[in-house]
């Protein structure tokens, strides 16, 4: 049965979606700016969903890194589909594989792209607010919801694990008890049964006669 993959093998899967389709879209499509700039750019904003779970902050910087290099250096922004979704893929990896400080500089990095490219020579300043304010706010939302989700799933599974061992313990301790009840009883059995064989030889050598002294030596 097929399986779709998880985690870092979802990332590069997606990671390598994005490639086939932004060159594609930069070749076939009339995509504004140089295609040797954009195809370059379109390629690395692609390959870098392969690391966003690990490196969450440091792909949200290098994707704005490159959108604000191009954004300030060209006057027709190439806004290709792929670049986009990559960079909302860095920002949701930012509001849930993040701790506080992580997110709090994610944050930082999604304001500094902002204002370098509303403040460049061919920058949109009401487009470059409109879209940091909706992208963090958003950024916020998700963390809460999803974050929170998480952090409730670990709970659950911390505490599934919890019960388990507790469950464990139980089980070993209910072994060595009943292998416990189980020493007792033959002890118990043979002391008994030891006995019994000491009182029948007992009496048995005082029912001997004096012709069998030989027998009576052995029992004793």
């Amino acid at each position: 049965m097929f399986r779709l993959p998880k985690g870092e093998q979802l990332d590069r899967l997606v990671a390598g979606v994005l490639v086939v389709q932004g060159q594609l879209e930069v070749w076939l499509a009339p995509t504004p700016g140089p295609k040797w700039l954009v195809a370059p750019f379109t390629l690395a904003a692609a390959l870098s969903i392969a690391v966003r779970r690990r490196w969450p902050v440091g792909t949200l910087a290098f994707l704005s890194t490159l959108t604000v290099i191009l954004f300030v250096g060209l006057e027709h922004h190439p806004n290709t589909l792929a670049a986009a979704v990559s960079y909302f893929c860095a920002l949701y990896a930012v509001a849930v594989w993040t701790d506080t400080r992580g997110f709090l500089m994610g944050y930082a990095v999604l304001i500094a792209a902002g204002v370098a490219t509303a403040l460049g020579p061919y920058g949109n300043y009401k487009a470059t607010v409109l879209f940091t304010v909706v992208a963090g706010i958003a950024v916020f939302l998700t963390r809460g919801a999803v974050r929170g989700r998480e952090l409730l799933a670990e709970a659950h599974a911390a505490r599934a694990v919890s019960l388990e061992q507790q469950q464990e313990l139980r089980a070993q301790a209910a072994v060595a008890d009943e292998r416990s009840r189980i020493a007792r009883e033959l002890h118990d059995l043979v002391a008994h049964n030891v006995s019994v064989m000491v009182v029948q030889a007992g009496a048995e050598r005082h029912a001997l006669g004096d012709e069998q002294a030989s027998t009576r030596e052995v029992l004793d």
